[in-house]
């Protein structure tokens, strides 16, 4: 957020340390890949959230 407000985006990219220590990187393109998988809460029955 800046300012209190929340920006649309075609393409998020995400940066990531790998496990052997090397920058990673992924993208969401809302048009090509829709699906996405994500860590839940801990306090969640199953370990991973899925959206579309």
């Amino acid at each position: 957020f800046i300012n209190e407000r929340l920006y649309r985006h075609k393409v998020m990219r995400i940066n990531y340390t790998t496990y052997d220590v090397r920058l990673g990187q992924d993208s969401v393109n809302a048009r090509n890949h829709a699906d996405i998988m994500v860590l839940s809460r801990i306090d969640e029955d199953h370990p991973f959230e899925y959206g579309r």
